[in-house]
């Protein structure tokens, strides 16, 4: 909006002389590859990398630290424009850092390195080397800079593991709360209608998640008509907010025959249903399989709400069944491994592993796309 080319250009012509600059440090560039580099696609990755191309001009420094330069990927050490060579475990490390061979030893004091074409010492900052003592003067130094009224840097927050649904509003961008995104660290909703698959290993959350997405529903539509078909000694059993309940598959059986009937010819009174299917696989070949098959698809048609779980493992198969609740590629998908997303969403999952999701993360699968996040917990 300023038409300013850099961060300098920017300050003068927004008259907003302090507008600050990001310095970014990374300590261990190692590790940070090692954990980032493949995870997601590489987009954490590449975003750094980008950061350091082009983040300069725009007031975003960059300032990382590498045991050896073979550390640092030639895609992203291209990028970086000065190098501070301290002293090196192998003296063949030099010339791949861009150094001259020979000029630290390992007698070389601490700090001792190269810059550029020059020697260099860094300083010690407080003047002693004891941890104590430099903690000391960094807690001297931010002290004199809040006296100066200079801001704190905000903090970098990280998903929770765990998000109470109380805590929540009733809606994110119009949907149904159920949890918390990673990428923004906001609420974020489900789409209020068609079906919504939850899986997931065992212990993951499910039944949890099936928990909040019922009651997220409820408190951001009153009126709606909660339904659940699972087994009498469920937790889901017991909150209380059901109008209808099933278990044996008989009697699902009949219960969706007149649910499918009476939404069909509109309800009574126009009311949307919301149906829970506990462990949806368990119906197969069963008496309420067919039907059960045959009111997703009018419910869905409709646009009232099919909520399924079950263990990705049994979601395989061309199952008319499955088949109904998978059609939409929407749902939930707890401690997901990478080839859950074409087994049961036709949609590519990041590579990720399963023990970096607690139970309750997982990730919101909409029209192909994803969206990490942590699902809340019901009071």
């Amino acid at each position: 909006a300023a038409r300013a080319g850099t961060i300098t250009e920017y300050r003068r012509l927004a008259d907003r002389p302090s507008e600050p600059r990001i310095v970014i440090l990374l300590d261990g560039f190692a590790a940070f590859r090692q954990q980032y580099e493949m995870a997601e696609g590489g987009q954490w990755f590449d975003a750094l990398a980008n950061l350091a191309a082009d983040g300069r001009p725009l007031g975003i420094h960059l300032i990382l630290t590498a045991d050896r330069p073979a550390s640092v990927p030639p895609r992203f050490a291209s990028r970086v424009q000065r190098r501070l060579v301290l002293r090196l475990a192998d003296d063949n490390d030099y010339y791949t850092a861009g150094a001259e061979s020979g000029a630290l030893t390992p007698d070389s004091p601490p700090g001792r390195g190269l810059l550029g074409k020059g020697e260099f010492q860094v300083a010690v900052f407080g003047g002693a080397t004891g941890s104590t003592a430099q903690s000391r003067a960094l807690g001297q130094l931010a002290a004199a800079m809040r006296r100066q009224q200079v801001p704190d840097a905000p903090r970098v927050e990280r998903l929770p593991e765990i998000v109470r649904l109380s805590e929540l509003p009733a809606t994110a961008e119009g949907r149904p709360a159920i949890g918390q995104a990673d990428d923004t660290l906001s609420p974020v909703g489900f789409r209020p209608e068609g079906a919504f698959l939850i899986s997931g290993p065992p212990s993951s959350g499910r039944t949890t998640a099936a928990a909040t997405a019922i009651i997220a529903l409820d408190r951001a539509a009153p009126g709606i008509v909660p339904v659940l078909f699972g087994g009498r000694r469920s937790p889901l059993a017991t909150l209380g907010i059901w109008q209808q309940t099933a278990a044996d598959p008989a009697e699902v059986a009949e219960a969706a025959k007149k649910i499918s009937d009476a939404a069909a010819q509109g309800g009574e009174g126009g009311q949307r249903y919301a149906v829970v299917i506990e462990a949806i696989n368990e119906y197969l070949s069963t008496p309420a399989d067919a039907p059960l098959a045959a009111m997703i698809k009018t419910l869905v048609q409709l646009g009232h709400v099919v909520i399924a779980e079950a263990e990705t493992s049994t979601l395989g198969g061309a199952w008319p069944l499955l088949a109904a609740v998978k059609a939409g590629r929407t749902g939930l998908a707890l401690q997901p491994e990478q080839g859950d997303g074409a087994l049961v969403y036709k949609t590519d999952f990041p590579r990720s592993r399963r023990a970096d999701y607690p139970p309750g993360r997982g990730l919101l699968v909409e029209g192909g796309k994803t969206r990490l996040a942590q699902v809340a917990i019901p009071e």
